[in-house]
């Protein structure tokens, strides 16, 4: 795959003009839930954008046909809308979290205040009665001759009538009445601040409240457009890794990235961030990988401290071309490094192994005060040659000074390490 495809692709994403073909979508393996959701809520996006009765005008002969168009079509108009159905449901989430935020803010407040006001300012508790008005009767009117209604308990045989003067479950009367909570703030000018504050929080919420989401019903969970949204941009992230990189050779993975060759250039890798599947654990090496993001901190890591990590020559928000690094030779310092500091009975080091050795050292000699005097000390006065552990040994202490101030834990071992072309140890990752 050309160089010149890539930056294609990568352009036409930016452009916001999706990649994706109709072989790459299969509705059938969509989780149920996502699905529905799709369909339901966001299905006036793509579904059906077509005269429906041209068309089966067009197959009225042929109504196998029309199945096999209609299909088709839909796989077609998903993906011309798919980034706008990752911008609408990216919009219900933010609605919704600040809807649900605004609710909270306001609730924390009320139970500040109503304690240390009067129970004047609540809404007034319903009966079951008036629940049952509230929740069934279409018009002010009908509601209006329910409440004169449930002032009078007693019915016509003069049998109590116990609806209207058992309590509401639901209409408890323990929330703040606007009616109410101004009418006190007017005879108790010592709570006017108070008033204005909860005011504002209540405008606040009402106003949020208000607004309409892009799915077809506003009340959506929050948890069913999360979960369409995280799959949205997985389809549109994993079509980098079918397309992309499928053709290329895969020549090293972590749990957070993966690295491809570069065919065009032997100088060159491919790296791009990656995650398990929809509902799949990215802990278990047997989980089917797609292509994500790259967390926007990382790649600038690497442009920020060009003497510590490989060079960067392309980032896109998918992918980076990076410098190619000979990790085979750290490998073999490792083995070198093990054999010369493995026979020497240091208690940090018991657990030393020929693939941890580097991993081993670092720590230590970052963490472990003394350690490193003493290790020199030992091998100096056997006459060891300690030109490769210096190498490391000035590696480990740039890296501990420039990054640990950024970076809680860098991970740093012979997996992540490799010599440039002018033999300078770089980090291919932390």
């Amino acid at each position: 795959m050309e160089l010149r495809k890539i930056i294609r692709t990568t352009i036409r994403e930016y452009l916001n003009e999706n990649v994706l073909s109709i072989n790459d979508i299969d509705f059938s393996t969509f989780p149920n839930d996502v699905l529905k959701t799709l369909e339901d809520e966001y299905g006036h996006y793509y579904l059906n954008n077509f005269d429906w009765n041209s068309k089966q005008d067009e197959f009225m002969d042929n109504p196998e046909g029309f199945r096999e168009w209609l299909k088709l079509n839909k796989k077609e108009e998903f993906i011309k809308s798919l980034n706008k159905l990752i911008q609408k449901t990216r919009q219900d989430l933010i609605l919704l979290i600040k809807q649900k935020n605004a609710d909270k803010v306001l609730k924390q407040f009320e139970e500040l205040i109503i304690p240390a006001l009067d129970n004047s300012i609540l809404v007034e508790p319903l009966s079951k009665f008036m629940e049952f008005a509230l929740l069934n009767l279409h018009n002010a009117k009908e509601i209006e001759q329910a409440y004169i209604e449930a002032q009078n308990i007693m019915e016509k045989d003069g049998s109590i009538n116990y609806a209207k003067i058992t309590p509401s479950s639901i209409f408890t009367g323990d929330n703040i009445s606007l009616t109410n909570f101004e009418r006190f703030a007017r005879k108790n000018p010592e709570y006017k601040g108070v008033f204005k504050d909860w005011k504002k929080l209540f405008d606040k919420s009402i106003e949020l409240s208000l607004i309409e989401l892009n799915a077809h019903r506003d009340s959506t969970p929050y948890k069913a457009v999360r979960n369409l949204y995280n799959f949205l941009i997985k389809i549109r992230g994993g079509k980098l890794i079918r397309e992309e990189l499928r053709t290329k050779t895969k020549i090293g993975h972590g749990k957070d990235h993966a690295v491809y060759d570069f065919e065009h250039d032997p100088t060159k890798v491919i790296k791009v961030a990656w995650d398990a599947d929809y509902g799949g654990n990215r802990y278990d090496t047997n989980t089917k990988k797609t292509i994500v993001d790259f967390d926007p901190n990382h790649i600038k890591m690497f442009k920020k401290y060009p003497n510590l990590f490989a060079r960067v020559y392309k980032e896109t928000n998918r992918y980076a071309i990076i410098e190619k690094l000979d990790v085979n030779s750290v490998r073999e310092d490792e083995k070198e490094l093990f054999n010369q500091i493995s026979s020497y009975n240091f208690y940090d080091l018991q657990y030393m192994k020929e693939h941890n050795a580097i991993n081993t050292l670092y720590w230590n000699v970052t963490n472990r005060k003394g350690f490193l005097g003493s290790l020199i000390k030992q091998l100096e006065k056997n006459n060891e040659d300690l030109t490769l552990l210096n190498k490391y040994i000035i590696l480990f202490k740039e890296i501990n000074k420039t990054l640990k101030r950024i970076v809680r834990s860098v991970d740093v071992g012979s997996y992540n390490l490799g010599y440039d072309k002018d033999y300078n140890l770089k980090l291919l990752d932390f």
